[in-house]
């Protein structure tokens, strides 16, 4: 089965083949490393050590393999910052959609159409796990900006 596999370090999710009988523990050892854990998209949950197949895994599902089992996210906007912390496997988007919501800075429809999520100034693919964004102390600072700005 084809899985796509998100990992520090890798520059987008790589495409592996694994068999569906293995298990999670089979599968780290193939693709992560000794203390490494592994979620899928936007689960909270780990992956129990069984078989692939009998844990909701199914061809082309996003795996995310990583030591953080947890990251601490704090994203800036209008010289504020609100912090949250969420699983390594959660998107850039599920990030968005708490800091632009009402329990993060509030932005009304049409201001949250017009902002996206940046780190460095480089604005952030909605489907990138932040668990891959991370620092090695498993900490995340965004920035909550205009996708476009006019420079006067």
């Amino acid at each position: 089965m084809e899985l796509f596999l998100h990992k520090k370090g890798f520059d987008g999710p790589q495409l592996v083949d694994v068999g569906e009988d293995i298990t999670v523990t089979e599968f780290l050892s193939l693709h992560g490393a000794p203390e490494s854990s592994a979620w899928l998209e936007n689960d909270d949950e780990l992956i129990a050590d069984e078989k692939l197949s009998s844990v909701g895994v199914v061809e082309h599902s996003h795996i995310h393999v990583g030591r953080c089992r947890e990251v601490a996210v704090r994203v800036r906007y209008g010289g504020e910052s609100k912090e949250e912390r969420f699983r390594p496997s959660a998107t850039v988007q599920r990030v968005f959609d708490w800091a632009a919501g009402p329990t993060g800075f509030n932005l009304d429809p049409t201001e949250r159409a017009k902002h996206a999520l940046f780190l460095k100034k480089v604005e952030l693919d909605p489907d990138e796990h932040i668990g891959v964004l991370a620092s090695d102390e498993c900490e995340l600072t965004l920035d909550l900006a205009p996708k476009e700005r006019h420079e006067g």
